[in-house]
């Protein structure tokens, strides 16, 4: 990762916002302190094919975007198009994807010779039922009624079960990076960590393997946050979720609330490279209008500010 800073802050947000009948959608991201934005997303919902499927993800690439990008384009796709999805085995689904999406980066001439890799974080929402698949250290985490829930799980270096895996792959870990280098044991790209030719894909240093986690939405549960480790690092889960329902209490719509916390992540003076708020930013908001959000779109429609969207299928950079 490049490690020069500009000598102001590129502040310019990206914003989206999308209502549907299930969920009021809201995401946000800023490059920042970075010379350059690495961080992608993706969000789709709605889709003809499939319209009890929902999916959302964060992908925050590090060494350069290319990765981040093609990842976020693509997920939605390998995801459905897998015979496991197919089946109704949508771990599997979501495992192969993964699988299938590195061994595409690696054995193509272009994606196999960059020194780069992103981390994911993907949400898939289907018939009422939660999916979340994740590599690296974007996060998700569920809120239900004043009850945080870790939707993922960081992959550190410094993990037992990851430790282990690296140093018998032939690497170390020096200051929580494999290598002094890498800060996450599990993404796609970073193919210098995955070419000890004595070890499958999954005992190489670095694996693109997902924790894969399913939870039933009950109607407690209010929203979901997907964010890379530029908020996370800032804020805990219980910050950035008490903050988001502070805003929601107020009919604050999800996309300005994205925004908020952005802007309160940032880091206000000239930071070190590694500072607190000296990252790219993403993040996204859904908030399940079932069960005790319903209010909330109530009053919001009330005040005509809101159309009902039907069809979103979007990724951005």
């Amino acid at each position: 990762m490049d490690n020069l800073i500009p000598l102001q802050p590129n502040t310019r947000t990206q914003n989206f916002f999308a209502l549907t009948h299930d969920f009021m959608i809201g995401s946000g991201s800023m490059q920042g302190w970075r010379p350059t934005m690495e961080d992608s997303y993706s969000i789709v919902v709605n889709m003809p094919n499939e319209p009890f499927t929902s999916m959302f993800g964060v992908f925050d690439g590090h060494g350069g975007n290319a990765i981040s990008d093609f990842v976020s384009k693509n997920m939605y796709y390998y995801i459905v198009s897998d015979p496991a999805f197919k089946s109704g085995s949508i771990k599997d689904a979501l495992l192969n994807a993964f699988q299938r999406i590195d061994n595409l980066l690696m054995n193509h001439s272009h994606y196999r010779h960059l020194e780069e890799g992103s981390t994911a974080v993907v949400v898939l929402i289907r018939n009422g039922t939660l999916f979340c698949a994740n590599i690296g250290d974007s996060r998700a985490v569920a809120y239900a009624r004043g009850e945080v829930i870790p939707l993922s799980r960081d992959h550190k270096p410094e993990l037992r079960e990851e430790n282990f895996r690296i140093v018998q792959a032939g690497c170390f870990v020096e200051y929580g990076r494999i290598n002094g280098d890498l800060a996450m044991s599990r993404a796609f790209g970073d193919f210098r960590f995955k070419r000890n030719r004595r070890k499958d894909m999954s005992q190489q240093a670095v694996i693109s393997e997902p924790d894969v986690v399913e939870f039933v939405i009950t109607k407690n549960w209010e929203f979901v946050v997907l964010a890379c480790d530029g908020i996370w690092d800032t804020m805990t889960n219980e910050e950035v979720c008490s903050f988001i329902k502070s805003k929601i209490s107020k009919n604050i719509t999800v996309d300005i609330i994205c925004e908020q916390i952005i802007r309160k992540c940032l880091c206000k003076e000239y930071p070190a490279p590694d500072s607190l708020g000296a990252d790219n930013m993403t993040i996204i908001i859904v908030v399940i209008l079932d069960n005790v959000c319903r209010p909330y779109l109530n009053i919001i429609n009330q005040a005509g500010r809101l159309p009902t969207v039907h069809f979103i299928s979007t990724e951005a950079t």
